[in-house]
């Protein structure tokens, strides 16, 4: 029993550190800006409009944590440009694995992040470095959608450095969804855009985020 209490404090703890390490870097992105960035955000299709929110910021509540590894790095001592697309690379595939979860299409939830069916193509993404990375150090990565066309959806990605306190890298992409039996572009399924506004609203309501 007393074990047991011990436990529940130490996940109490740990829980709340959680929430502290959230809050400063929601308090650092409102300082430099990003909590504006691409706002009034507008996710709509056919007859439904959904306004993404902006707390952290704006429509990023999703994040990944991931180590920097030495082997990143160049001859500049620093994680090299093209190490931070396989960061937003990193984060789109999980966030995207996320939605595929809640699609309520059998076979968008079976096929979706493959080359079957209907499925996502890179058509376009960018990068801001705002700050070098170094060797040892933990990023997070937040992504999310901000801007959904009819064949098409953006995202936005931001890099935050848990050892320098601050942001590192902005970035943005646009995703086509496509087609892979016909080899042509299609419309983003409806099911897909309700899946994405799932889960946004879970993780808007979620105490983590």
């Amino acid at each position: 029993r007393k074990r047991e209490r011990e436990r529940e404090r130490g996940r109490a703890a740990a829980s709340c550190e959680r929430q502290r390490e959230r809050e400063r870097e929601q308090r650092i992105m409102m300082q430099v800006g990003v909590g504006g960035w691409r706002k009034g955000c507008v996710l709509a299709l056919g007859r439904r409009t959904y306004v993404a929110s902006h707390s952290l910021p704006g429509h990023m509540h999703f994040s990944v944590n991931l180590n920097v590894h030495w082997g990143q790095q160049d001859a500049f001592q620093h994680v090299n440009n093209v190490e931070y697309f396989r960061f937003f690379e990193y984060a789109r595939i999980a966030f995207l694995s996320q939605v595929q979860q809640r699609c309520r299409d059998d076979n968008l939830q079976r096929d979706f992040c493959t080359v079957k069916g209907v499925g996502p193509i890179l058509a376009r993404t960018n990068c801001t470095y705002v700050v070098p990375l170094y060797y040892p150090d933990v990023v997070r990565i937040h992504a999310g959608v901000c801007n959904l066309q009819s064949d098409r959806f953006d995202m936005d990605y931001m890099v935050f450095s848990q050892s320098q306190n601050r942001i590192a890298a902005k970035g943005s992409s646009t995703i086509v969804t496509y087609d892979f039996d016909k080899q042509e572009k299609v419309p983003v399924p409806q099911a897909l855009v309700d899946a994405f506004i799932e889960l946004e609203e879970e993780l808007r309501s979620s105490p983590s985020s």
